[in-house]
């Protein structure tokens, strides 16, 4: 129970972390290259997958999902490499502008097909 509780903790710091991310030091802290590069690693994906995978059937809300998800992933791993290997410091919202490209990349998606 407590597993499924810090999940819906995270999920809720993501939604709730908005303003931080978009309004405070977003340029100074770099988070627009998190949410830019995410913006075009995703959008190829996406259009890859609507071209040899068949997601022109699939609900909105998944495609979102997949562009959030695709992005977390892909910036959590780069975070956890540069705090690795580079001494760098782990920063969720970094993570989290990420997925909200990931987010924009599929609402984009969504516009072109």
């Amino acid at each position: 129970m407590s597993t499924f509780i810090a999940f819906f903790k995270t999920i809720l710091k993501f939604f709730i972390s908005s303003p931080q991310i978009f309004f405070k030091d977003f340029i100074k802290e770099r988070r627009y290259l998190h949410f830019i590069c995410s913006i075009l690693i995703v959008l190829p994906c996406l259009l890859f997958g609507y071209k040899y995978m068949d997601l022109e059937n699939v609900p909105i809300v998944f495609i979102i999902f997949l562009g959030a998800f695709g992005a977390f992933v892909i910036n959590w791993l780069r975070e956890g490499y540069y705090e690795q290997y580079h001494n760098a410091f782990f920063d969720y919202l970094d993570v989290y502008a990420g997925a909200y490209g990931g987010i924009a990349a599929a609402i984009i998606y969504l516009i072109i097909i």
